[in-house]
């Protein structure tokens, strides 16, 4: 299966990097890598995460971050459409949720 990240989760995975790199450049790097294999191993088992909060999406937390994965799988393509923390609310961000791929 194809991986393919949209403008809005590579977005999503820079802002969080430069985020945590302001405390620890040394974590932000094993969080950025953690998050790029995460998505990588979707392609293996895209059934793994969960349904997402948008129709058609689903959704799967990454282990030892505070980011899940919001993705879809279309034909033989796995689109990452954001990396979303956790602790944001995604109802608040937009209507169409963390799911939106501008």
């Amino acid at each position: 299966m194809k991986l393919r990240w949209t403008r809005p989760a590579l977005n999503d995975l820079i802002e969080a990097q430069t985020y945590i790199s302001q405390d620890n450049p040394q974590v932000a790097q094993a969080v950025a890598q953690r998050l790029w294999a995460a998505a990588q191993s979707l392609t293996d088992h895209p059934q793994i995460g969960r349904p997402g909060h948008v129709a058609g999406t689903r959704e799967w937390i990454v282990l030892r971050t505070p980011y899940l994965i919001v993705y879809r799988v279309r034909a033989e393509t796995l689109e990452i459409l954001r990396l979303w923390h956790t602790k944001r609310d995604w109802q608040s961000e937009s209507d169409d949720g963390p799911a939106q791929d501008g």
